[in-house]
């Protein structure tokens, strides 16, 4: 996914153009409550870059 710019003289990447308006979690589940959740189930996580925020997922 996403367009690679780079170094012409080494053919290494520089950086890479992504589409993250859409974006894959990976979580990891107890297993006491993996019975408890479903793929496709809403939730709300929050990353350590932007403490007191929450964003919607599922």
């Amino acid at each position: 996914m996403g367009d690679l710019a780079g170094d012409a003289a080494t053919g290494k990447p520089i950086f890479r153009i992504v589409d993250n308006r859409v974006l894959n979690l990976t979580v990891t589940i107890p297993s006491a409550d993996s019975a408890r959740v479903m793929v496709g189930q809403p939730l709300e996580f929050s990353v350590d870059a932007c403490r007191g925020e929450h964003s919607p997922a599922r």
